[in-house]
């Protein structure tokens, strides 16, 4: 590599322009990122749960609508003529935005209830007129509830809300529809109610802008506190500005090929340009720190020979580290499955070889065009050989840990032990669950808007059961039905299931009617004649009720769609309920007569974060596996993989710990950190091992010395560097998505915790093991 390091440090203006037009030619595509809020971007474009959920939305005309909550804790609830004329005068206004179709627009003011007089049908509205004295209000109160399609759905159980649901055609509409919607309602005057808005269309709309704001206050906070954290480190102009030319290339790459690949930023992708500022400028920091050691015992060397031996000094062990680094990156792109984490992991690792090439170009061409200057960290240049108390205050403190790390290393491994079996311990707690709403605050408004809906209707989830008959027809048969009532009953017993709608409810409901309403007719009729009677009545092209009917049965009566709407849109829930209905149709309907499929945001949001632990494993195993493989290839000794994997693998399980006793689940965001922690954090015990191995095998050293020394200069360059990468991680804390948040917290800690566990835990190993490969065949004192 010194032929290489000679060229570049020989045309360093040449180098310096090359990179130049490269970070522009790619940061030119940067301006075209687009985004992607979907919940359907997490799922493989060929998974079955996604063309089923596809399928079956388009059979049934099924949308995901937008729901404006009326909310009034008062006495009588809604039903009060102010309410009522202000859910008739809201529903008008919603009606008439530019993106929304009238009858894609549901509400008391809109809907419909069916009457038989004398064997014939008729409909009538809802709410014709609003009742002005009580017994008119208690009257439609009865009568909105005594309908199945509309209690728990546009009018809460209790009568303390109601909804006006919207139809959005798009999720493009549906983000304007939603912005429209919210103008609207800070200027719609209410008395003692409250109007929110909730629904996925409102979550994706919130996300959508959230990830534009991020991108906006990341990109101005980050580069800030990133230079002053730089400036701290060794305090002279080249040490900070070429670290962030570094990371600017570096992200224009990463940022610029994403864009010319046409991959849009999702929530997670969001925060690549903060995680490679935090892990692009490790190794411009460790070139410069050996930089400036190199000038601690010059010997007439001129700055073209202190760079390219500075170079030579590192350009081993950096490759190896940027190359774990990859390894962590590119786990989560060849072990994932979501789309958006696999990405992730493709164009950070992108980023992350973009910053070891341009630390191996801009860093040595940068500093040959500048004289000699020694950085004030090093204070002043000691003759002779380089000692501890040339350096600051920082040095001093590492050289002190390292030579109490070497007295009192029996000590240490006690204690690393003790914190091991502690962590354990606490990683046992660790559990997986997730949900949209959870990737944001607990005090954002659509988190408190769809916790009011959910705790007043039926729930904004919804799951779909599938029924398919052989024939045409036979789902107007009363045993078919029955069935489809018995599923519906076991279904409502389930945790966190708020209601369900169904053609059985339907069938019940339009039976009762044409009995004057005994309570006795609210069954399924014995004669097919009389549902087939009752559904074609609704289903007539005059019907009000059509289109909600098409929603759980087709026109040939072979196929029916079961509504379930669940409170709650978290992993935990959601697998309880998929499971227990999976155990009941294996039981139910294993015959043959009827065949049921479950569909739905439900059923899609369950099976994309079960890839949440074959995924988290598969990165893991895979990180673990290159940093074993690279480590032992570097030192030429498989224990020398094993203890650098074993020291980020104690900072991985302190982290599990955390989140287990701290209460944050293994979701979507935080199954990213352990590979990305084993990648990045391998970087400190390759550093310690490396200067180890060298100090331990000179002629005549001392050992007790090289521990101090070691600790004192690169123990010193690794707590500057664990301190920016850790802060830049902690930078995604400005993030308004929990998701980032946690995922930034947990990154810093394992850094934190891989530095100590490499300055700490490391060489009390090494003293006590004295494995060959650091120790040489030497006989150690």
């Amino acid at each position: 590599m010194r032929g290489y390091f000679r060229f570049i440090t020989s045309h360093p203006v040449g180098v310096l322009v090359v990179a130049g037009v490269l970070a522009l030619v790619l940061g030119a595509f940067i301006p075209g990122l687009t985004r992607d809020t979907s919940p359907d971007a997490f799922i493989p474009a060929n998974h079955p749960a996604l063309a089923l959920k596809r399928r079956v939305e388009q059979f049934f005309g099924l949308t995901e609508p937008i729901a404006v909550g009326v909310i009034r804790d008062a006495a009588g609830g809604i039903f009060n003529p102010a309410t009522l004329d202000l859910i008739r005068s809201l529903t008008r206004a919603v009606q008439e935005l530019p993106q929304v179709e009238p009858d894609d627009v549901l509400s008391l003011a809109t809907e419909s209830g069916v009457y038989f007089q004398h064997g014939e049908p008729g409909f009538e509205p809802l709410m014709k007129e609003i009742p002005t004295d009580p017994e008119g209000l208690a009257a439609l109160k009865q009568d909105v509830l005594g309908y199945e399609l509309y209690a728990g759905t546009l009018v809460a159980k209790d009568g303390s809300a109601a909804s006006i649901l919207i139809r959005p055609p798009g999720e493009r509409p549906a983000d304007e529809i939603y912005r429209e919607l919210r103008t609207l309602l800070q200027r719609f005057p209410v008395t003692d109610q409250r109007l929110v808005v909730a629904g996925e269309a409102a979550v994706r709309a919130h996300m959508g802008k959230a990830v534009s704001d991020d991108a906006l206050r990341m990109n101005f906070v980050c580069p800030v506190v990133m230079a002053l954290l730089i400036v701290l480190a060794y305090r002279t102009g080249r040490g900070t500005v070429l670290p962030l030319c570094v990371i600017g290339g570096a992200s224009s790459l990463a940022l610029g090929s994403m864009s010319a690949s046409g991959v849009p930023v999702y929530i997670v992708t969001n925060g690549i340009f903060v995680i490679i500022m935090a892990l692009g400028v490790a190794d411009s920091l460790h070139l410069l720190g050996q930089y400036y050691e190199e000038q601690m015992h010059l010997r007439e060397r001129n700055s073209q020979s202190v760079v390219v031996d500075a170079c030579l000094a590192l350009w081993y062990p950096l490759l190896v580290t940027s190359l774990t680094d990859v390894a962590g990156f590119l786990a989560l792109y060849l072990g994932g499955i979501m789309p958006p984490i696999r990405y992730f992991g493709l164009f950070t690792c992108v980023g992350v070889l973009g910053a070891l090439i341009y630390s191996y170009t801009v860093v040595p061409a940068g500093l040959t065009v500048l004289p000699l200057k020694m950085s004030k960290a090093f204070l002043r240049r000691k003759s002779g050989a380089a000692e501890t108390g040339s350096l600051d205050a920082v040095g001093r403190l590492m050289g002190g840990v390292g030579a109490f790390t070497y007295h009192r290393r029996f000590a240490v491994l006690a204690a690393g032990a003790a914190v091991a079996a502690l962590a354990g311990w606490g990683a046992s707690r660790l559990i997986i669950n997730d949900a949209r709403i959870l990737a944001f605050k607990n005090r954002h408004p659509i988190v408190q808007a769809t916790k009011a809906l959910n705790e007043r209707f039926d729930g904004t989830s919804h799951l779909n059961i599938v029924v398919t008959a052989p024939e045409e027809g036979a789902m107007l048969r009363p045993e078919a039905l029955r069935r489809i009532e018995a599923l519906e009953a076991f279904t409502e017993s389930l945790p966190h299931v708020g209601g369900t709608h169904s053609l059985a409810g339907w069938v019940k409901r339009a039976h009762q009617k044409m009995h004057e309403e005994d309570p006795a007719y609210y069954a399924i009729p014995e004669d097919p004649a009389d549902t087939r009677f009752y559904l074609d009545v609704l289903g007539a092209s005059t019907s009000p009720m059509a289109r909600l009917l098409r929603e759980v049965v087709d026109h040939t009566y072979t196929q029916t769609n079961l509504i379930v709407r669940m409170r709650s849109s978290e992993f935990i829930h959601q697998r309880r309920v998929i499971r227990a209905l999976e155990g009941y149709l294996a039981e139910h309907f294993s015959d043959g007569s009827l065949e049921c499929e479950l569909a739905g945001r439900v059923n899609l949001d369950y099976h994309w974060l079960q890839m949440i632990r074959t995924s988290h494993i598969n990165s893991v195993c895979f990180s673990f596996g290159c940093v074993l493989v690279l480590t032992g290839l570097m030192f030429r000794s498989a224990i020398a993989g094993l203890l650098c994997s074993l020291t980020v693998g104690l900072a991985v399980l302190v982290n599990y710990a955390v989140m287990g006793l701290g209460g944050i689940p293994l979701g979507v965001g935080t199954s990213m950190f352990a590979s990305i922690a084993i990648g990045a954090g391998v970087n400190f015990p390759i550093h310690i091992l490396d200067r180890l191995r060298i100090g331990l095998r000179a002629p005549g050293s001392d050992a007790r010395e090289v521990f101090r020394n070691t600790l004192a200069f690169t123990g010193r360059a690794l707590f500057f560097t664990a301190f920016v990468v850790a802060v830049g991680f902690l930078l995604l804390c400005v993030s308004q998505f929990r998701t980032l948040v946690r995922f930034g917290l947990l990154i810093g800690l394992g850094m934190a915790v891989s530095f100590l566990a490499s300055v700490l835990v490391l060489p009390a190993v090494v003293a006590v093991l004295k494995p060959r490969f650091v120790w040489g065949r030497r006989s150690p004192h």
